[in-house]
């Protein structure tokens, strides 16, 4: 809806400047309520496409700390589980129960 609303607005903006509809639109005209469509249209868009960035640099970051949190956890598996139960070598060096 809002790419649709600059495409219009740019179309008419290059139409109204004879301008090519690849290049950039150079009109200042403060009179003309497509000037003011067009550069709400294109303020929109540009945060649309700030706020992605965003998020996507906020999804890599959180898969990093996963990341960190998982090896974390599985070193105080692997230190933990080395004092749960005593081997065969630490029962024959206890030798017999009493």
């Amino acid at each position: 809806m809002r790419e649709e609303r600059l495409v219009n607005a740019h179309l008419v903006c290059t139409t109204c400047t004879s301008s090519a509809p690849a290049d950039a639109v150079h009109c200042i005209s403060l009179d003309c309520p497509w000037f003011y469509s067009r550069r709400k249209a294109e303020a929109e868009t540009e945060l649309i496409l700030a706020l992605e960035e965003l998020v996507e640099e906020l999804e890599e970051k959180q898969d990093q700390v996963l990341v960190g949190v998982q090896q974390q956890m599985i070193e105080i598996h692997s230190e933990s589980s080395r004092y749960d139960s005593p081997t065969a070598s630490d029962i024959y060096e206890e030798g017999p129960l009493s």
